[in-house]
């Protein structure tokens, strides 16, 4: 039973966490694209990718840290934690550092040469990429520290400051922008909170880890451990890079940063919602490293594929009804024109979510309890799968090409999630796909049937109502058609309690 207070408290301030910066980030788009314009828009979002792309230099220490020091903290080995963290600090350093100057000397050549970048903006785009290297060591600072809570599973801590510094970042983006600064003060902001959460980052890690001490001299007992684990880890962070940023790298490279744009704002949509079914349950993660390491792996099946199930679910809520809705959401959003660009795009994109949900977890399952091999190799050839389908469907289809190929890759996920689930997990493919059938039917039924009052989808009330209205009717079917077990109904009660009283917002360090 604590186990289960644990998970809904992680589950419940992962949802927050993520749902709240995502809620402030997608409201903030329409008023940046009006201020700064789609190119301007567009290269800040080139700044990010460039600053994603140099991430790969950690070479995935984050995952090896978040299982060792789960370990670790399970064996009560304060020792061996005071090792870990300081000689994975020491890395993360470095490897900033690094990475700064790099970015620092390829700030000319990236505005110039790799990227369309209109003549206009070179300048900006020059100044921009430069701030983004500071960004760069700022970031790699923030990733030691949230290993931390992850590690002792308290999502609760990490997503706390996640809010906290992503209500500051975007309503200094705001004032910036709007106090006639453009893009270099938009993303000059942006690189100061960032830098704020590392400070926060590392108080908060010293809280939860009272007896933390960081030490400097490399250890070398404890380098082979880490990078027992991350010379896999190195390749499924470089190929996560890739395959969430070529499709726009290619957009950008060949179709301009006015087309980045248009595919950004459905991009960021359908980006943020997959993220949120795998942040919900990450907390699976350092728990299939916790269970595995004390023998328990029964128990963890049986965790897996009630929460897999409950993720469909909550995606059949959220995504299949925005597929139906999607001109109609982005009309509202940032208006007919660039919805008219977008809405095919954006349906594609959501349609390749929701089936990259009915696999989402078994990532983490497959990593914590130490197939970490074998889930890069299937990570590799989803990735060459993926960049081939690019490739071919980019230019000639444009940001409609990218879409195809999103989902196209989505669909391999269920071949490659069907396989592994059935020689790593022990579970037979037949049987824990055929626990989708209700969810995913009942999600169908109900969000056709939204094609009737689409039209009537003229103001955000409107489609507030109808969106609630969706939701609440298949809770209520979902409870009395055995969509839900009896453990997912318990959690959802119990994930009630704690976002409505005042005693659930305190306990998830809301309050």
């Amino acid at each position: 039973m604590r186990r289960l207070e644990r998970s809904v408290r992680n589950m419940a301030s992962n949802v927050i966490g993520w749902v709240v910066p995502g809620v402030v980030n997608i409201v903030a788009i329409p008023l940046l694209l009006h201020r700064l314009g789609p190119d301007a828009y567009g290269l800040s979002n080139l700044v990010l990718l460039v600053v994603g792309y140099f991430s790969i230099m950690d070479m995935g220490t984050d995952i090896a840290a978040v299982k060792l020091l789960a370990e670790y903290d399970a064996k009560g080995d304060t020792t061996s934690i005071n090792r870990l963290m300081s000689t994975n600090f020491q890395f993360y350093l470095g490897v900033g550092l690094a990475g700064m100057f790099l970015i620092l000397l390829s700030a000319d050549m990236l505005a110039t040469r790799v990227f369309s970048v209109p003549e206009v903006f070179m300048a900006e785009a020059a100044a921009v990429f430069r701030l983004g290297a500071l960004g760069f060591l700022a970031n790699m600072l923030v990733m030691w520290a949230t290993a931390v809570p992850q590690g002792v599973q308290r999502y609760d801590v990490m997503n706390g400051i996640s809010i906290a510094t992503s209500l500051v970042s975007t309503g200094a983006g705001l004032a910036v922008v709007y106090a006639g600064y453009g893009v270099v003060g938009f993303v000059f902001a942006r690189i100061l909170t960032t830098a704020l959460a590392g400070v926060i980052g590392f108080v908060a890690a010293h809280r939860l880890l009272p007896t933390l001490r960081l030490h400097f001299g490399l250890d070398r007992e404890m380098l082979r451990r880490i990078w027992g684990i991350s010379v896999y880890g190195a390749v499924i962070r470089i190929l996560g890079m890739f395959t969430g940023s070529i499709d726009r790298t290619l957009i950008g490279i060949w179709l301009g940063t006015a087309a980045v744009a248009a595919y950004s704002v459905p991009y960021t949509v359908t980006i943020y919602l997959g993220q949120l079914m795998l942040r919900t349950m990450h907390f699976i993660f350092p728990m299939a490293s916790e269970l595995s390491h004390s023998g328990h792996l029964e128990y963890l099946r049986d965790i897996f594929s009630r929460s897999s199930r409950f993720v469909v679910a909550v995606s059949s809520i959220v995504v299949l009804p925005l597929a139906v809705l999607a001109d109609s959401v982005l009309t509202l959003w940032v208006g007919p024109e660039l919805a008219m660009a977008s809405a095919n795009a954006f349906r594609l994109l959501l349609i390749g979510t929701y089936l990259s949900s009915m696999v989402a977890l078994f990532s983490h399952i497959l990593v914590g309890i130490g197939y970490v091999k074998q889930f890069t190799w299937m990570y590799v050839l989803k990735t060459c799968f993926l960049f081939g389908a690019c490739l071919l469907l980019i230019r000639p289809l444009g940001i409609l090409g990218a879409g195809i190929a999103i989902l196209a890759t989505s669909m391999l996920d269920i071949v490659f999630g069907a396989f592994c689930l059935r020689m790593y997990i022990g579970i037979q493919a037949i049987r824990f796909f055929g626990a989708y059938m209700r969810p995913v039917g009942l999600g169908i039924a109900l969000s056709s049937l939204l094609l009737v009052v689409r039209p009537y989808v003229s103001s955000w009330f409107a489609l507030g109502s109808i969106m609630f209205g969706y939701a609440v009717v298949y809770l209520f079917i979902g409870f009395y058609a055995d969509v839900f077990g009896q453990t997912e109904k318990e959690v959802l009660h119990r994930i009630w309690r704690l976002i409505v009283t005042r005693s659930g917002r305190k306990e998830i360090g809301l309050g």
